[in-house]
């Protein structure tokens, strides 16, 4: 069983730790409950809303991490290919070079989606308007820099799931590794 838990923070990490090893659908209240070593009753108190307030509750931190490591920084000063790098090296390490998955495809389907997708919606929308943001700096046209920003954003989340689906971290290592070039070619 788990060490005890003292903090909300804490409780909040490991569920999303268990989401992220078993998907949305797949953590059962008695999964998270091993998994975070608290009880039934314990999970309760903390989200009276049960399973779907917990998810809430994670994808608000990671909504909160991303404003950090991802959505700021790219607002910094920099160059549009220095801004880009510091996304890159946060999102390597939120996804531990591709071994953890994206969370869009743990709670994008089946009845999650439902519960989460307005919140997913936002979040990727002002992720992909932040990317738009260093690429108009660029010198990019609005419509063009929107357009690479979702290329993107495909091109990252999209490995994630090829990764997962070949057990094998290259897909995302490759995406990773060509980002800050592809975005800012004027060829493409």
């Amino acid at each position: 069983m788990p060490a005890r838990i003292h903090s909300r923070d804490e409780i909040v990490h490991r569920l999303m730790q268990t989401f992220r090893e078993h998907g949305y659908e797949g953590a059962s209240l008695s999964r998270i409950s091993k998994l975070t070593g608290l009880g039934k009753a314990s999970l309760y108190h903390h989200f009276p809303g049960g399973k779907e307030e917990m998810g809430i509750a994670v994808l608000q931190r990671v909504g909160e991490w991303m404003e950090e490591h991802v959505r700021r920084p790219l607002a910094q000063s920099g160059s549009p290919r220095e801004r880009l790098q510091r996304m890159i090296d946060a999102l390597e390490e939120f996804y531990a070079g591709g071994s953890k998955p994206c969370l869009l495809e743990l709670f994008a389907v089946g009845e999650a989606q439902s519960s989460f997708g307005r919140i997913l919606g936002e979040t990727s929308v002002q992720w992909q308007n932040a990317m738009a943001d260093v690429l108009t700096d660029a010198g990019f046209d609005r419509q063009t820099a929107e357009d690479k920003a979702l290329d993107a954003l495909i091109r990252i989340q999209g490995s994630l799931i090829v990764a997962r689906a070949q057990n094998d971290l290259t897909p995302f290592r490759h995406t990773m590794s060509q980002l800050p070039e592809t975005m800012l070619s004027k060829n493409s």
